[in-house]
């Protein structure tokens, strides 16, 4: 994926990430450097231990055989990009220039690129509710620059993070994040969707309906996720009127 030329931004973009990320944007932050994150991963999970318990009926935490931490362990650069970014967003809120700077460079890779979507955290979640705001006011500016045209979907297990955030934010930027964002719930445990109470009152909070992404142990008919490509795929990027569920089979 190209880069626009000569934009200089203190939050690093993943432009490359191969894979079912393959021309997808992305604006990450690290796991390894979340204490949320790091809380439910603890001392970790072999792979054979973790699809022995799947295979026993059980629900282990899909944190417990993390992506994210076995990929970010060889690749040393990105892991610092993502370490920079997470020391930003989660402590201090990005000034005007910094947001205006980053969205605009958002937008011209999008463009060069032919590429309409944009994820927020690939390798982490948010930390603190200052990164739900810098993620808010990104997502909100990104929509106004591309005319509502960059289909952004943001992952979080921490949406009582994000619900806080919310309740700090004016009428003007949530009716533009409502028509260009989706928020991905993503679910803790194999096999087991966030409680519905739980998803009822992140809907009715936001104003809008939210996607349920779980990973389940083997394939089945509910099996939905695209998985080897996110770009044919975009069903977590998509707008629906409803609650939409998403089922990914564990790698």
């Amino acid at each position: 994926m190209n880069r626009p030329k000569d934009r200089q931004n203190v939050i690093n973009i993943s432009y490359d990430m191969g894979g079912k990320m393959e021309n997808v944007l992305s604006v990450s932050s690290s796991c390894k450097n979340n204490p949320l994150c790091l809380a439910r991963h603890g001392e970790g999970m072999t792979k054979a231990e973790f699809m022995r318990q799947i295979r026993d009926g059980g629900h282990p935490c899909i944190c417990m055989v993390c992506f994210a931490i076995r990929a970010l362990a060889y690749k040393t650069n990105l892991q610092n990009n993502l370490n920079e970014n997470a020391d930003i967003l989660a402590n201090r809120l990005l000034g005007t220039e910094e947001l205006f700077t980053l969205a605009m460079e958002l937008v011209e890779a999008s463009e060069i690129n032919n590429s309409p979507m944009l994820r927020l955290e690939s390798f982490g979640d948010i930390a603190t509710v200052t990164q739900a705001l810098n993620y808010i006011n990104l997502c909100w500016l990104v929509g106004m620059f591309s005319q509502e045209k960059i289909h952004i979907a943001w992952w979080t297990k921490n949406w009582t993070l994000l619900l806080e955030a919310w309740r700090k934010t004016d009428e003007q930027k949530k009716s533009v994040f409502r028509r260009c964002t989706n928020i991905v719930l993503s679910s803790s445990r194999v096999g087991i969707e966030v409680d519905r109470g739980i998803v009822r009152n992140v809907e009715n909070e936001l104003g809008m309906p939210v996607k349920v992404f779980t990973v389940d142990g083997f394939e089945s008919e509910r099996t939905n996720c695209g998985a080897r490509s996110c770009f044919k795929c975009h069903r977590c990027y998509d707008k629906t009127e409803s609650t939409e569920y998403i089922y990914e089979v564990v790698k």
